[in-house]
């Protein structure tokens, strides 16, 4: 599990669609990190249309929102080219050692009309077919299917999932919220 729910990228969503220094804050960072862009970032590189820059842009926001990224990389049938697609890094899940990645928009389901509360899906209901996910592969250079780069950044003690750089920040990113929403009333 990704935190107690299985669902701690969408709290750090929450809070990065709620708090609107933090909001700031990671939007910011994100444009300074790409800057004016580089040579080739206006290649195409999926079937979507995409551009490199384009890629590079939503994969720079994972990794200031996440702590991580996961591009999905597709070779050529005769591999002289390989294809790149953004895949959002709050629908991936791992194994424990990062040998098998999984994709689905339904890793948290909401309970009722309250989308602060979340249940996981457990095991047993992946296993009975009721869970659509896709399995990736991890990325090697002379990997066949569907692969998947999955970059984490360090932190002692952590194996599966990675932890942003402002999780010690997260208190004051959920305090901001909070007195917004106490003088909204």
């Amino acid at each position: 599990y990704y935190g107690e729910d299985n669902n701690y990228p969408g709290y750090l969503l929450r809070c990065y669609n709620r708090s609107a220094k933090h909001n700031a804050i990671v939007n910011q960072k994100a444009a300074y990190i790409y800057g004016k862009g580089f040579d080739g970032d206006n290649v195409i590189v999926n079937q979507e249309g995409e551009t490199f820059g384009d890629v590079v842009k939503k994969l720079i926001l994972d990794f200031i929102i996440f702590g991580g990224l996961s591009p999905e990389i597709i070779p050529s049938k005769d591999k002289s080219k390989i294809f790149l697609r953004h895949i959002d890094f709050s629908r991936i899940r791992s194994d424990k050692y990062n040998e098998a990645f999984f994709y689905s928009e339904q890793w948290a389901k909401c309970y009722g009309d309250n989308p602060d509360k979340y249940f996981p899906l457990d095991r047993n209901t992946i296993k009975n077919g009721d869970y659509d996910f896709t399995e990736y592969a991890p990325f090697t250079v002379n990997g066949k299917g569907k692969q998947l780069f999955y970059y984490k950044s360090y932190r002692p003690n952590l194996d599966t999932y990675p932890l942003p750089d402002y999780v010690g920040a997260m208190g004051y990113i959920e305090l901001d919220y909070q007195i917004m929403n106490y003088w909204y009333n």
